[in-house]
């Protein structure tokens, strides 16, 4: 929608109406006309050769008041649906765009004051003072997201625009086909229609130029052709005539490249093949040949892909051939999803990795929204830094650091062996956003951290009554020894597995601590293994997940979980206590759980997933709050 856009429903409807009526008369005029002529012609009442050869004449006459009749009829449907589409809205530009205009300037400056006071809070030393530039930082952080809701209210209305502005602009060719075959063409004299003098009293001025100029899109093929090509056009917005020109076109230079799609399409209807001809023949020739060269049944390859993405094959049991295939065909369909795709992926392909390639576009096309649209859309600005990295792999600023050699065999490989890639790729997508994992304030004042912090401390309540379900301890004293237990896993310091608190030497509490203890070892695995020993000083750590004091390339130590300072031994932290006393947490769970829950979303690895499904509800809602946020952005 333009500034200059504007749509007035009741004037359309009564413009419509009116024009529905002329027409309506002007079909029954024609009617009549029809009839005396074909009285006239079959009056057999005068007999002479020279009558004979006058009837004969209006035969002409008869094709083309046909045709009149058709035009009246098809443009009268026309109308109606055009006063079905507009609705009953008054959409005007010159409102809608400059508020759309505006919402999104003044996000843009909310979004920066919240970034600059977040920098300031994490940069303080001063712990009072760092809260409240994170608070201001919070608050200018609901008017961004406010600022969004309006722009995307006044973008509604724009995109209604531009939907009713879609759907009418094929209305009303039909009746210009028929009005056109009223034409005689003088080089051809088989051409049925009236003279060019006849004509012009039928036709008007208007009819005969967008009649002229429709003849003159129609001959130049090739100049459509390299406007598809070029993105000056969407093959969306062609007509099927302009699409067969341009398979004609493409074909009668590329014969070879015809009778390979004239295969693969062999099993389509007529306007499918059309349609895809167009996008494989107008794609950039990286897609197109890999279309060409992969894809021998268009059928067959849809079912693999809808299938894979069903849940009805695995990737492992997939060849390599269907593989390539399938994503071969949906990269013509999503050319910008493939571009996002290879662009990141691209070293991998400069080192021969295609296989790999494949299986892990074949994964993320094939994911569930919101997860496909938040990684594809933005995993383009990601890129891949070390591609044979020898250590655990892992992202930092806006770079994967991986070791494709740890994939093995493509041939053989399974969804669990892209979980590490997805993992850190959705770090990237993270960042690339400046970390809504860590930064984001739902409308209610919640944040993912806290969202985190209540499911641990639930776990932590849960266990520990069911430790105690059998004593006769008294309702009072089991909360009791709940907070207690609560502060001290989730202050914990001492990152030593084997270390236990002594509790001033209380029996009850350490024997809870060990129950409690020893049960989350045991249930908690992968991602909940990682983040929940991430609250809990990796007390509740299982088999797998982040060391709390973790090493960087260079030797030094740090404090992954927790804020502090890690001696030069790498075997005792020194925190950084809040203003209640208690440890603040690095946001390191937060940026965990998020890529750790996408990697599991987009790979659909049994393990990962069940482990995703295990989270509470609060905490997967505000992760699809997250990803909202990451795709109105993108």
């Amino acid at each position: 929608m333009l500034e200059k856009d504007y749509l007035d429903p009741s004037a359309i409807m009564d413009q419509s109406n009116d024009a529905i009526d002329k027409l309506l008369v002007d079909v029954q005029a024609i009617e009549l006309a029809e009839k005396a002529i074909s009285d006239f012609m079959n009056d057999s009442s005068i007999k002479s050769d020279a009558f004979d050869a006058l009837k004969s004449s209006c035969s002409q006459y008869k094709t083309v008041i046909s045709n009149l009749k058709k035009a009246n009829e098809s443009d009268i449907a026309d109308f109606n649906s055009l006063i079905a589409f507009v609705g009953s809205e008054l959409l005007d530009g010159s409102v809608i765009v400059p508020k759309m205009r505006q919402a999104l300037s003044d996000k843009q400056e909310h979004d920066r004051l919240s970034e600059e006071n977040w920098s300031k809070a994490q940069s303080c030393d001063d712990p009072y003072e760092a809260a409240g530039y994170a608070a201001i930082a919070g608050y200018y952080a609901l008017l961004a997201a406010n600022d969004h809701r309006i722009y995307s209210y006044w973008k509604g209305k724009a995109d209604k625009y531009d939907s009713i502005e879609s759907s009418t602009k094929g209305l009303f060719n039909a009746g210009l086909a028929y009005k056109s075959a009223c034409l005689a063409d003088p080089n051809d004299p088989n051409s049925v229609g009236l003279s060019g003098d006849v004509a012009n009293n039928l036709v008007d001025a208007t009819f005969k130029k967008k009649f002229s100029g429709r003849l003159k899109d129609l001959d130049d093929a090739e100049t459509i052709y390299q406007k598809v090509r070029n993105g000056e056009i969407a093959v969306d917005d062609l007509t099927e005539h302009q699409k067969e020109m341009i398979v004609v076109y493409y074909e009668s230079k590329h014969p070879e490249d015809a009778k390979k799609l004239n295969e693969a399409t062999r099993k389509l209807d007529e306007a499918e093949t059309t349609d895809l001809k167009v996008r494989v023949y107008s794609a950039p020739p990286r897609y197109k040949d890999n279309f060409i060269n992969s894809v021998n049944d268009v059928s067959d390859t849809k079912k693999t892909f809808e299938n894979f993405q069903k849940g009805k094959v695995k990737l492992e049991k997939l060849s390599d051939g269907d593989t390539a295939a399938a994503v071969a065909w949906y990269d013509i369909y999503h050319l910008d999803e493939a571009r996002n795709m290879t662009s990141n992926l691209y070293p991998m392909m400069k080192e021969g990795y295609d296989g790999h390639v494949n299986n892990i576009k074949l994964l993320a096309y094939t994911a569930a929204e919101p997860y496909k649209s938040a990684f594809i859309n933005n995993i383009g600005k990601v890129k891949i830094d070390e591609l044979h990295y020898t250590g655990t792999s892992y992202h930092q600023g806006g770079k994967l650091h991986l070791n494709v050699d740890s994939m093995g065999d493509a041939s053989t490989a399974t969804a669990a062996t892209y979980v590490t890639y997805f993992h850190e790729g959705s770090h990237g997508v993270d960042f690339v956003h400046n970390n809504p994992s860590m930064r984001y304030i739902s409308p209610s004042g919640d944040s993912l951290d806290k969202c985190l912090q209540n499911e641990v401390k639930g776990v932590i309540k849960d266990y520990a009554m069911d430790a105690m379900k059998d004593t006769n301890y008294s309702d009072e004293k089991k909360q009791q020894m709940v907070d207690q237990l609560t502060k001290e896993l989730m202050n914990t310091t001492t990152y030593d597995s084997s270390a236990k608190p002594t509790f001033n030497g209380n029996s009850e509490m350490r024997a809870l601590y060990d129950e409690v203890v020893n049960q989350a070892r045991d249930d908690f695995k992968y991602s909940r293994s990682d983040i929940y020993g991430g609250y809990t000083g990796d007390t509740f750590r299982g088999n797998w997940g982040h060391d709390t004091i973790s090493q960087k390339r260079d030797g030094t130590y740090y404090s992954y979980w927790i804020e502090g300072t890690v001696d030069s031994a790498g075997t005792t932290i020194t925190p950084n206590p809040g203003p209640d006393g208690n440890v603040q947490y690095t946001g390191a769970q937060q940026k965990e759980f998020f890529a750790e829950s996408m990697a599991a979303n987009m790979t659909r690895n049994e393990t990962d997933l069940n482990d995703y499904n295990a989270y509470g509800d609060e905490t997967k809602d505000m992760f699809n709050e997250i990803l909202q946020v990451i795709n109105d952005a993108s």
